[in-house]
């Protein structure tokens, strides 16, 4: 069961302008692909937004998800 990690950024627009550092932490489970090419995941996402006045607020998301590989 990999183990990835990764970052990014986001841009919001509404209201006035925010921008969103954010990392993922995630956990995959990969079938037998010759069997079946499917994964399942799991992932956490910390994100920071940061407005005109410094740090708006701390988002937590969370996904679940599958991949089907062709």
């Amino acid at each position: 069961m990999p183990i990835y990690f990764g970052a990014g950024a986001g841009l919001g627009i509404g209201g006035g302008v925010a921008i969103e550092a954010r990392g993922v932490v995630g956990l995959t489970y990969i079938f037998d692909r010759t069997s079946v090419p499917l994964d399942i995941y799991v992932q956490v996402v910390p994100a920071l937004w940061f407005g005109g006045g410094g740090v708006s607020g701390l988002q937590v998301y969370g996904n679940l998800g599958s991949r089907y590989y062709f």
